[in-house]
């Protein structure tokens, strides 16, 4: 536990630390940004693509009367969706800055019969 505790506070990843705090603690994340530097910024582009196609089709709406009032409909699950992927995109770049491999599920199966 002191291992991973010692291990952890990337800023995007403050629920690993266990609090707020953990994203102040610079020295603890900052080698595995300074290491995987690229990665962080591929992510970065990628995250803000994404962004950008969901306020390009956001912004259609814009374009009609009608539209109009469905944009905060249309806006909410884009920027949901938008804030799941740049989640699963830093983590798995986290998770390979640190050098850790994904563990696969182990799906328990039925003996037939």
């Amino acid at each position: 536990m002191a291992e991973a505790r010692r291990n952890v506070g990337n800023v995007r990843l403050i629920g690993v630390g266990g609090s707020v705090g953990a994203a102040f603690r610079t020295s603890e994340w900052w080698p595995s940004l300074r290491k995987s530097w690229m990665d962080y910024f591929i992510a970065w582009v990628v995250v803000f693509g994404l962004f950008g196609v969901a306020y390009l089709v956001a912004g259609l709406a814009y374009y009609s009367i009608v539209l109009i009032c469905l944009i905060p409909l249309l806006w909410a699950p884009l920027a949901f969706y938008t804030t799941l992927v740049a989640g699963a995109v830093f983590g798995e770049t986290y998770r390979e800055s640190m050098g850790r491999k994904p563990q696969r599920r182990q799906v328990a199966r039925r003996k037939s019969r």
